[in-house]
């Protein structure tokens, strides 16, 4: 859980830019950013404007995409 922080480390072979999405229980994209450019990076993404709830995070890179559920906690 969370409760408005949450830090994202990003693993990306070719160095590529990642985007970097989250979702309600809904299907809406509630948030949505772009990682820095490299083969490793760290991003922070700020939650704290969300309800309490489920969301879905997005880790899409170089046509591939990962899934993890986050519970925003305040």
């Amino acid at each position: 859980p969370t409760n408005g922080l949450l830090n994202v480390e990003i693993n990306n072979p070719t160095g590529s830019a990642s985007e970097i999405s989250v979702y309600n229980v809904i299907g809406e994209k509630v948030l949505n950013t772009m990682a820095v450019k490299g083969n490793y990076s760290t991003q922070t993404i700020d939650m704290s404007t969300l309800a309490n709830g489920v969301y879905q995070l997005e880790v899409k890179a170089d046509g591939k995409s990962s899934f993890k559920k986050i519970v925003v906690s305040k």
